[in-house]
């Protein structure tokens, strides 16, 4: 039985500095639209985030990638089955 190899990582789920692939779900850090802060923490998964500094919400866009595993489909609606 002939084995297939692992296909390659996204460019865009490897660290820069480490090279090394990206955990899921992992963590994003977004400027707050709201009052500038450069980095509100924010999870792929969830579809809104809150700014540690003005504390005020707003909406997040899932970026691609996301939902792949369970742990990040936490976030969305169940599936009809």
């Amino acid at each position: 039985m002939a084995e297939t190899s692992p296909a390659p990582p996204n460019p865009q789920r490897i660290d820069p500095l480490t090279k090394l692939p990206l955990p899921d779900p992992f963590p994003e850090y977004v400027r707050c639209p709201h009052c500038g802060v450069p980095e509100v923490e924010v999870y792929c998964y969830q579809a809104e985030a809150a700014c540690h500094n003005c504390g005020r919400a707003f909406a997040h866009a899932r970026p691609p990638g996301c939902g792949t595993y369970p742990f990040c489909k936490r976030g969305q609606a169940p599936e009809a089955g």
